[in-house]
């Protein structure tokens, strides 16, 4: 028994804190969805967490910012009333704003003195804070209409997969570049055609070991 423990002691054991922030993009894949193209996804938050070994689990808050975008959509009020033809098309983009509470784990894979890799997965209950639905004429390139939904349904879970690229600058404090990839399990809407949200960001950020 005491072999075990000095064993189990003899294992680096620490407490983490991890701050990032993200950006790149974010769409659907549903394949009714044929005219859509991605939009620009934001993210930011904070990490707390325990490393034993090559393992670490973490618990974190933050906030990412999901959607789509369709292209030559044509609405009423495009249309020309005297005419009876479209004056313009406007291209429609869907935006999520989130709060998510990732809790993950991960394998340290390499440990190369400076360098460290650590993949990681997660899941992740999120509570939506803000649905909004923007048009912007194709001919111009200005905002024709912005519309805020009141949700009914707020929350949903979210999967999430990343590998955390760590450039230690001192036994305690690294900096952080985190290649991340968001995926809805579940959406927050009961229609049938639900659009399958997912993102894929490069998060960066600071390790400190605590």
């Amino acid at each position: 028994m005491l072999a075990l423990v000095l064993s189990f002691n003899t294992y680096s054991q620490s407490f983490y804190i991890q701050p990032w922030i993200g950006a790149g993009i974010t769409s659907t894949n549903e394949s009714w969805w044929t005219n859509g193209h991605a939009i620009h996804a934001t993210t930011g938050g904070v990490k707390l967490g325990y490393s034993f070994s090559r393992i670490r689990l973490g618990i974190g808050v933050g906030l990412l910012n999901t959607g789509f975008g369709m292209k030559g959509l044509i609405f009423e009020s495009q249309y020309n009333p005297q005419t009876g033809y479209a004056m313009e098309t406007v291209d429609v983009r869907l935006r999520y704003s989130e709060l998510f509470v990732p809790v993950t784990f991960g394998v340290k894979i390499l440990d190369a003195g400076k360098f460290t890799i650590l993949p990681e997965i997660g899941l992740a209950p999120i509570y939506t804070v803000r649905y909004s639905g923007k048009q912007i004429s194709q001919t111009t390139g200005k905002e024709v209409r912005t519309v805020v939904t009141t949700l009914n349904e707020r929350f949903s879970l979210l999967g999430l997969g990343a590998v955390n690229i760590t450039y230690n600058l001192h036994p305690k404090l690294g900096i952080v570049l985190t290649p991340t990839y968001y995926r809805m399990l579940n959406d927050i809407t009961n229609l049938s055609a639900t659009p399958n949200r997912y993102a894929i960001t490069a998060n960066v950020g600071v390790v400190l070991t605590l």
